[in-house]
């Protein structure tokens, strides 16, 4: 189940950075911005479910590797290397 819930983050961090959305009118794919606030709510509950899961079990080395995806995220995003 967790390699499951694993597998769904890392394809919604993938469809939010390789699809375009977007912000005033829909992309040439028909994505629009409340599309990528719904796949981050999406995101956010697999991966509290993926915490919790992981916590429940007592697996903390997949608790830790529930949290790399975000922080590495976050280390990108405060370094600049995406742009953002």
């Amino acid at each position: 189940m967790l390699a499951l819930l694993f597998a769904v983050q890392v394809l919604c961090v993938l469809a939010a950075t390789l699809l375009p959305f977007g912000f005033d009118h829909p992309s040439r794919l028909g994505l629009d911005f409340g599309h990528l606030l719904a796949l981050a709510a999406l995101y956010v509950a697999v991966l509290l479910a993926g915490l919790v899961l992981a916590a429940r079990a007592r697996r903390w080395k997949l608790l830790l590797g529930e949290l790399a995806l975000p922080g590495l995220l976050a280390g990108l995003v405060l370094s600049g290397a995406l742009g953002v």
